[in-house]
């Protein structure tokens, strides 16, 4: 999945969003693109916020604390589109938005098999039903080692780094926050 996040440019031209199965985009309306609005006639800025909606994108969101103009609010009623306002500066807001989703969205892959963390190496233990990957995870467990996942284990690529985790998160076991980076030997 590719995460597109743009920010408006001050004509507003080709606000034409890109969706499919892989890839989706947002739009974010900051100072500049309030200001150029602001000195449009009020019926040009109405037509250019409703051509920004009609693209589709997932979202839009307004930074710096700006209030939603009416004739955006409308329109994206209207096109079911998510409408969100934030405090925070446009650029602080988009490198976090896209270091969310980057984690998100990263690709992700569930596996049978015992995650153990060995000498801080994550090592997956996984093959066919009743060949002894729990047993052999709990020997290594009596040996120090720590187990990080078993029977479910989430494969999740960020950057060029494979981590592992486990799939579902249960009180009695280890805190959520448990992964290991997984290493190709």
């Amino acid at each position: 999945t590719v995460c597109i996040i743009k920010r408006i440019n001050y004509a507003f031209e080709r606000c034409v969003a890109f969706r499919n199965s892989h890839c989706f985009t947002g739009s974010i309306i900051g100072n500049a693109e309030i200001y150029y609005l602001r000195s449009l006639p009020q019926e040009e800025a109405d037509y250019r916020l409703a051509s920004l909606v009609k693209a589709r994108p997932v979202a839009i969101v307004l930074t710096t604390g700006h209030s939603t103009p009416p004739a955006l609010e409308a329109s994206c009623r209207e096109h079911g589109i998510p409408l969100f306002r934030s405090n925070e500066k446009t650029s602080p807001l988009m490198a976090a938005l896209i270091a969310s989703l980057n984690v998100h969205l990263a690709p992700r892959i569930t596996r049978h098999g015992v995650l153990v963390e060995v000498y801080g190496e994550g090592i997956l233990i996984y093959g066919d039903s009743g060949v002894g990957k729990s047993e052999t995870a709990v020997e290594l467990i009596a040996r120090g080692h720590r187990l990080i996942g078993d029977d479910a284990v989430e494969l999740v690529k960020k950057h060029k780094v494979v981590i592992g985790k486990r799939k579902f998160s249960f009180e009695f076991r280890l805190p959520c926050c448990a992964s290991v980076r997984i290493h190709h030997l």
